[in-house]
């Protein structure tokens, strides 16, 4: 079972973060967790950034801006039942005051809104979200705004993207978890790329049976759904030729999902600079909140005791 006693909404004040907060809110409800409301002031924002994050509030605005969502956050809420803790605080980087403050808090769960930007507006900024995903002491939830939702509450299909590496089986555990939470079915997916052997014994290129491969590969999709969900999770497996990132998207498109639960192996420095990142991508282009789980990160999954046996008469 999931365990999550304190959640962390970090807040820019802006538009982006209103669908975060309902998710951060739905969750804090159902599991009696402290919502934790953080928003940081990042003082002398240097005039390139300006320049590009041209809806970015100054100081005395975003002074103005928390005391409204403070009161904002108190009309929407039910106090009794979600311990509201807001916090404004001053660092040159937001990404690393949100890590800290989850680090030094021990929060379970981040619920964060992500702008996802491309083109140069990224690369000048970076994303906030993608550098909290890759730090962060426990798992986080992006949301979008305006991504296909209909209520924090309406989780009908949630996707997990599976590689077949031991973080990979925890993100199947936590969506299972979150499958029990919401009701909801669960589609295990692995994407390959087709292999083509190079033209080395002068008899053409060389492909390896795409039918032969993704036979096997359904094999042991469905021993790893076998052995990691329970009977009372709907599950279906799935198997598809093409780039990962590209074919997660595709199917959550397609398939109308509500959330995507996928691993980060957490790289960083020229390792990732080279291997590049699915979850990176998945985090900036879905359709829907997705739900990420770090290695080596905060385990949150309690396992429940078994049924103790019948004491000897």
């Amino acid at each position: 079972m999931l365990q999550i006693k304190k959640i962390l909404f970090p807040t820019d004040l802006s538009e982006c973060a209103e669908d975060a907060f309902s998710q951060a809110a739905f969750l804090a409800d159902r599991f009696e967790a402290e919502l934790h409301v953080l928003h940081v002031v990042v003082p002398h924002a240097s005039p390139l950034h300006r320049l590009v994050e041209d809806d970015a509030p100054d100081e005395a605005q975003a002074d103005a801006q928390f005391e409204w969502a403070v009161e904002l956050d108190a009309e929407r809420q039910q106090p009794e039942r979600v311990p509201l803790i807001h916090r404004q605080v001053e660092h040159g980087s937001a990404s690393a005051a949100i890590v800290a403050y989850a680090e030094d808090e021990d929060i379970d769960l981040i619920v964060m809104g992500t702008h996802g930007r491309s083109g140069v507006r990224r690369l000048v900024l970076g994303s906030v979200a993608e550098a909290v995903v890759r730090e962060a002491p426990c798992p986080v939830l992006t949301v979008h705004p305006g991504d296909r939702q209909g209520g924090a509450a309406t989780v009908r299909r949630i996707l997990v993207p599976v590689d077949f590496s031991e973080n990979a089986t925890q993100a199947i555990r936590y969506a299972r978890e979150l499958a029990r939470l919401y009701d909801a079915r669960l589609d295990l997916l692995h994407a390959y790329e087709e292999i083509t052997l190079p033209d080395v014994y002068g008899i053409g290129p060389v492909m390896l049976p795409a039918q032969t491969i993704s036979e096997r590969v359904a094999e042991a999709l469905e021993k790893l759904r076998r052995e990691t969900i329970g009977s009372d999770v709907p599950t279906e497996t799935h198997v598809l030729i093409g780039h990962p990132a590209l074919t997660i998207l595709d199917f959550a498109e397609r398939h109308a999902v509500d959330l995507i639960v996928i691993a980060t192996h957490g790289w960083s420095g020229l390792k990732r600079l080279l291997l590049g990142s699915i979850t990176e991508k998945v985090i900036r282009m879905a359709p829907c909140p997705v739900f990420t789980v770090r290695s080596f990160g905060k385990e949150l999954i309690v396992e429940e005791p078994a049924a103790n046996a019948s004491s000897p008469s």
